[in-house]
């Protein structure tokens, strides 16, 4: 991909999609060029973010494992030669032994976008079973184990996004505490290695998500103690700081909220405000309401942008009715903002019926229910 750059990657995609439409639908290798395809577009994507049309991408059956084993195919390590093994340092060792369990991690993060900016969620079955393969091929207490259940919980916590599954968001949230606590157990990794960063901060986002959804925020206090030891840790120059800092703005946000007392709505999973404006957890009514009215402006802007992934619009339309009526329960008294919330969260549903949206859906049905009551004790809409 490197060598070749973006365009040379598209060109390929081109031809694997030819060579895809040339197959009968029954060929045995239509699984595998379908997914080279997809795979050449996620490639170009990551080079390139948003300059992908998905639409043509064409998810691959479930390949039958009738025949045998999957590994003897595509093995987890590579054989090396006889004598061979005593030659090599510690690295290369190390990948000669787990090449597929490399492999499988890498697909599966491509899979995991592809559910992303299709909207496809058999792509994260793909991803799971593909982590699960490679769990299976790790030895156990290695760090490939701690790494691959890491992954798979972030896997969960995608589909739990996409279906509303409460289960899946509580199982994601387990893992990754568990993980967490293996982590602070073991004690050999320093509070700025990027893995143990990466798994606090995925924690965390976990974590809000919970305390949203059941408004219990007893481990927000460790949580962002945690992030705040490790943002001390960090050099000046990381790329992790800027992470750090502003899940930890996140986290302060929701926890000043909780402590207000103000006729705000329930937390929602979906994020309103789109941005960590800092407004919206100072808790001055006049300074919430206009870091809404930004917030609606920057959302109104961007229906107006070209999608780049299947559930978009619904998104952006959610977020634009919460949006506003969040304005209009902190004490904005325009009769037109009620009125548009009930048209955006209607539009998102519609959406959701037509499978262009999935992500917090109890969510915006709740919403949209709770704003038609408020508009019908205000007198009913505004003619």
């Amino acid at each position: 991909g490197a060598a070749a750059g973006p365009d040379g990657v598209r060109r390929a995609a081109g031809l694997a999609l030819r060579a895809l439409r040339a197959l009968p639908r029954d060929a045995p290798e239509r699984a595998r060029v379908a997914r080279l395809h997809a795979y050449l577009l996620v490639v170009v994507e990551l080079e390139e973010p948003g300059s992908v049309d998905f639409s043509a991408v064409e998810r691959p059956a479930v390949e039958s494992d009738d025949d045998g084993d999957r590994f003897d195919e595509w093995p987890a390590g590579v054989t090396a030669e006889p004598g061979l093994l005593a030659h090599l340092d510690s690295h290369l060792r190390d990948f000669v032994a787990h090449a597929g369990v490399r492999e499988r991690r890498f697909a599966a993060r491509f899979d995991q976008l592809l559910a992303h900016r299709t909207g496809d969620t058999g792509y994260l079955d793909d991803a799971a079973a593909l982590l699960g393969e490679a769990l299976d091929a790790s030895t156990e207490g290695s760090w490939w184990v701690l790494a691959v259940r890491a992954e798979l919980a972030e896997v969960v916590a995608q589909a739990a996004s996409f279906d509303g599954s409460f289960h899946d968001a509580d199982l994601s949230l387990a893992t990754l505490r568990a993980l967490g606590t293996a982590l602070e157990r073991d004690a050999s990794l320093p509070p700025d290695a990027p893995f143990a960063v990466q798994l606090a901060l995925s924690t965390a986002e976990r974590e809000l998500d919970h305390a949203q959804r059941t408004g219990d925020h007893a481990a927000l206090p460790r949580v962002a103690q945690e992030l705040r030891n490790r943002l001390a840790a960090q050099p000046g120059d990381s790329g992790l700081r800027e992470k750090l800092s502003r899940r930890l703005e996140q986290l302060d946000g929701l926890r000043a909220a909780a402590r207000r007392t103000t006729g705000q709505p329930e937390p929602t999973t979906l994020p309103v405000l789109g941005t960590d404006d800092p407004a919206f957890g100072a808790g001055e009514p006049a300074a919430v309401r206009e870091a809404v009215a930004r917030a609606v402006a920057e959302t109104r802007r961007e229906l107006g942008q070209p999608e780049v992934y299947h559930a978009q619009e619904y998104d952006r339309r959610a977020r634009l009715g919460l949006q506003l009526l969040l304005a209009v329960v902190s004490g904005d008294k325009d009769p037109a903002l009620l009125d548009g919330a009930v048209t955006e969260l209607t539009h998102a549903r519609t959406l959701l019926a037509e499978g262009r949206g999935r992500a917090h859906r109890v969510d915006v049905l709740t919403k949209l229910a709770e704003a038609h009551a408020m508009r019908a004790a205000r007198g009913g809409p505004r003619v």
